[in-house]
């Protein structure tokens, strides 16, 4: 487990805004760069005393993926694949995700982001930009050994957008619970803080199928 560590979650939220371009544009999904950093804290036990004591912990967006893959964290980045945030335009929830940049492919799903339910989304439309509320809540991914359990944060932030496309540039903060896994060994977090940046857009993908 790496020292020092700290996990940002930033979780920029779907924003429920619609497109203003073609119908079909409403049901793609866009894809894009997504930083990530996780600022934690978890309880441990002294290896000599074996009295409680708490640690710090820094998780990257790279953790991350490493975690979604079955990978533990001091193992070396999969290549082309990436931490991203897909959202389609007109919704109010969205996914952090696994990006297989080679494949042009979602691999693993991290979290989903609702401003919908129990959330809150307010457009400025005269300066082109938004402020919401919402849940993040991490599903399980990776595997028994390295991995990642469950989560549940809460998230605010602001977006930017174009009076034509989504939005862009979300720059989010939040707290809560992570539970990962690694090496078999299991660990409660705490995110003090999380923070969560939109990059570039990487990908348009389809409209998601009905059963997923």
């Amino acid at each position: 487990m790496k020292i020092n560590t700290w996990i940002v979650l930033g979780t920029m939220a779907l924003l429920g805004v619609t497109a203003t371009t073609a119908e079909a544009e409403a049901t793609q999904r866009n894809v894009f760069r997504l930083r990530m950093e996780v600022i934690a804290r978890y309880q441990s036990a002294d290896p000599v005393s074996g009295e409680p004591r708490i640690e710090r912990l820094v998780l990257t967006g790279a953790d991350l993926v490493k975690l979604a893959l079955g990978k533990p964290l001091e193992s070396d980045p999969e290549p082309g694949k990436v931490l991203a945030f897909v959202h389609a335009c007109g919704h109010a929830k969205g996914h952090i995700v696994v990006f297989d940049r080679t494949s042009n492919s979602v691999v693993a799903v991290i979290a989903t982001i609702d401003a919908e339910k129990n959330g809150v989304i307010s457009e400025l439309h005269a300066i082109n930009q938004g402020l919401f509320v919402a849940d993040m809540v991490f599903g399980t991914s990776g595997t028994s050994e390295n991995g990642i359990t469950k989560g549940d944060h809460k998230i605010a932030g602001n977006y930017s957008k174009l009076p034509e496309h989504c939005p862009f540039d979300i720059d989010a903060h939040g707290v809560g619970t992570l539970d990962i896994v690694e090496d078999g060994e299991p660990y409660h977090l705490l995110a003090m803080e999380t923070f969560l940046l939109t990059g570039r857009r990487l990908a348009v993908l389809p409209e998601e199928p009905a059963d997923e």
